[in-house]
């Protein structure tokens, strides 16, 4: 009797009301090998322990009173979890170091054209920031190291903070002594060189 004060009625079903305040359907024993199968074999489900599948049901707002013992005799008894077995250290993944980046810390910068002169201005010089894919474009009438160099100091090492990493193509007008002197005096930036990439 001192259990059924947990429980009502609310036709068709029975709820459970827990100790947080948390109502659950209490699911029939019929209809309990389907929402274990849908916790567990399901693309979404994920062939956890009987453990994991009791307290994910339970999360899913269902009850039932013999829900941690069911859920392991589910997991015990499925077929394909006695087949494969458990995870040996050889099927494991290695763990990868996650670079950790913050804005403005990485850009890519990179010249296009030439292309047909607007005012003498024939080239655009491209500059991106990799987290936050801020793009800003500058119209150049050449190509050279001088005017890069001149549009970095100007509009990223002065505007935002120093960046720790430039991303280019690797053209001359950023490979040159003017560059790597601001690349120098800036700290010291690494300078990664990759293909043409259109």
């Amino acid at each position: 009797m001192h259990d059924v004060k947990k429980f009502f009625w609310d036709e068709p079903y029975i709820y459970q009301s827990s100790v947080g305040g948390i109502i659950r359907l209490c699911v029939h024993e019929v209809k309990l090998l389907s929402v274990l199968e849908e916790c567990h074999s399901l693309p979404v489900g994920g062939q956890h322990s009987g453990i994991c599948i009791a307290h994910k049901i339970l999360q899913c707002g269902y009850y039932c009173p013999t829900i941690h013992q069911d859920a392991h005799d589910f997991t015990e008894s499925y077929d394909r979890c006695q087949r494969e077995g458990g995870i040996s250290a050889r099927q494991e993944l290695s763990l990868n170091i996650i670079l950790l980046i913050d804005l403005f810390d990485v850009w890519r910068i990179d010249f296009r054209g030439p292309f047909v002169s607007s005012h003498g201005l024939k080239y655009i010089l491209d500059e991106v920031d990799y987290v936050t894919k801020w793009v800003k474009e500058f119209v150049l009438p050449n190509n050279e190291g001088k005017s890069a160099t001149a549009l970095l100091k100007k509009n990223i090492f002065s505007r935002s903070c120093t960046p720790r990493v430039i991303i280019n193509e690797g053209g001359s007008h950023f490979l040159n002594k003017l560059f790597k002197g601001i690349l120098n005096k800036y700290g010291d930036l690494h300078n990664v060189l990759t293909p043409y990439n259109p």
